[in-house]
């Protein structure tokens, strides 16, 4: 039973990265959630490699793209290369940290036959 929650517990974990990382991109925190909850790494692995919006309009656009292709109008470029992401580099660690601390916990505890 214990093990259910820890694999509950990881999945959420997982949307709430993807999360991130699809609110980082201009998206919703709560599409790229379900994703990662219910996906798991592959909602992760999606989320982190959506294309940017644009500002004006909203529509996708090439993270590398300096002008919308659906309005015109420029686009900010981030000075950091378009797939380097503090907050995802930050939920990474976070993730397995947590993860290997509440998969120590679960081994910890005592086996009730």
């Amino acid at each position: 039973m214990i093990y259910i929650v820890y694999i509950v517990g990881t999945w959420l974990l997982m949307g709430t990265w993807a999360g991130a990382e699809g609110k980082q991109k201009g998206d919703s925190y709560w599409k790229w959630f379900a994703a990662g909850a219910l996906f798991g790494p592959i909602g992760v692995f999606f989320a982190y490699h959506a294309g940017a919006t644009c500002a004006v309009c909203k529509g996708k656009v090439n993270p590398q793209a300096t002008i919308c292709r659906h309005c015109r109008s420029p686009l900010v470029l981030d000075p950091l290369p378009s797939n380097f992401s503090i907050t995802g580099m930050l939920l990474i660690a976070v993730t397995i940290g947590a993860t290997i601390a509440f998969g120590a916990w679960v081994y910890s505890l005592p086996v009730n036959p």
